[in-house]
C-alpha cells in the first residue's frame, strides 16, 4: 500500500522497508521510479511520529533535500525526536554547501546515519 497525501490518519505497510518523506506524486514527476521489489511507505513529515515508525520494519529514510514546506533538518528533527536511529538519505543535484546541511543534520540528529546523495545515484 502507497499511502498518499490525505488528511485521514495513515495506515503503515508493516513491510515497509523503504520509507519516502513527501509526496507522491511530485516523486513520480520528478522522473524517479517507484521500487517494486523493496516494500515502499510514503508519508508526509506531518505523518511522521513515533507510533508510526514502530509499526514498520524500516531500513531506510529518504526525502529530499528542500520539498514542500520542509527540508532535511526539518526531518532529521522529526526522526532523530522519534528515536530513529538508522540510515537518512537526501537527495540532491545541486545545491551549494552541501556540508553544512551534514554539520546541521549532525548537531540536531547525532545518532543518524546521515548522507546527501545525488537521485541518479540512489540505488534502492
Amino acid at each position: 500500500m502507497i499511502v498518499l497525501t490525505n488528511p485521514a490518519p495513515i495506515r503503515a505497510q508493516a513491510k515497509a522497508r523503504l520509507l519516502i518523506v513527501g509526496d507522491i506524486a511530485i516523486w513520480q514527476r520528478a522522473g524517479r521510479r517507484i521500487p517494486a521489489s523493496v516494500g515502499v511507505q510514503f508519508a508526509n513529515l506531518s505523518e511522521v511520529t513515533t507510533c508510526f515508525l514502530h509499526t514498520i520494519s524500516l531500513e531506510i529514510v529518504i526525502s529530499p533535500v528542500i520539498g514542500q514546506g520542509y527540508d532535511a533538518i526539518d526531518v532529521a528533527a522529526v526522526l532523530a525526536n522519534c528515536g530513529y536511529r538508522g540510515r537518512y538519505r537526501c537527495l540532491a543535484d545541486c545545491l551549494p554547501n552541501l556540508d553544512l546541511i551534514r554539520q546541521e543534520v549532525a548537531m540536531i540528529a547525532p545518532d543518524l546515519d546521515f548522507e546527501i546523495v545525488r537521485a541518479a545515484d540512489l540505488a534502492i
